[in-house]
């Protein structure tokens, strides 16, 4: 028994139809290269926000008075966390563009900020899920 023509064709029509869907869903959720994913970026601006804290603490900086210590922080900050400062950059200009995304990572960082034990500032020790 073979099918008509018309139902045929709709069954392909639908099945192409799905498969764009699924295409931009999945596309949609994709990243563009060379930006830090929801994670490394947690990680990343965990790990800032720490040091500027304990920057601020410690050795009364004031973003006006950025100094060679804390630029030299921040490359080691970079360097372990095997990043560069344009990927760092493009990432913050790429998650800027996207606010929901950002607040999310924003969420997040908070919560582990708020968790961390006053011991814990300034080690660059803190644990990242």
């Amino acid at each position: 028994m073979t099918m008509p023509k018309s139902v045929a064709h709709r069954i392909f029509t639908l099945a192409l139809l799905c498969a764009c869907c699924i295409s931009v869903a999945c596309h949609r959720n994709r990243l563009p290269d060379g930006i830090l994913d929801h994670h490394d970026m947690v990680n990343f601006l965990t790990q800032a926000y720490q040091l500027e804290g304990f920057y601020a603490v410690e050795t009364n900086f004031t973003f006006d008075s950025i100094n060679d210590e804390i630029i030299s922080a921040y490359d080691r900050l970079l360097e372990s966390q095997h990043l560069s400062r344009e990927e760092v950059e493009r990432s913050l200009f790429y998650y800027s563009e996207h606010p929901d995304k950002y607040f999310e990572i924003h969420k997040e960082v908070v919560r582990i900020l708020d968790s961390i034990s006053p011991k814990e500032i300034g080690t660059g020790q803190i644990k990242i899920d």
